[in-house]
């Protein structure tokens, strides 16, 4: 099981998993970018998730149940 990063990846907000086992198509993009030495992202922590009311991207976190619960568990 991989470890969860939370990344913010644009302006938008939506918090994804930069080490998802099958990353979305933002991160997709995320680790194209860095793996060009230019790709850009935010690190969250859980308690600021919580803080700002962020959403979670659902195809990084499998639902939003499993995105809230990984949340108030850290």
């Amino acid at each position: 099981m991989s470890t969860v990063q939370l990344v913010l990846t644009n302006r938008v907000g939506v918090v994804h998993d930069l080490g998802a086992a099958r990353p979305c198509t933002e991160v997709r993009k995320l680790n194209r970018e860095l793996s060009e030495g230019r790709g850009c992202y935010a690190s969250v922590r859980p308690v600021e998730v919580l803080a700002y009311k962020l959403p979670g991207c659902g195809q990084c976190f499998g639902s939003i149940t499993s995105f809230e619960e990984y949340i108030r568990s850290h």
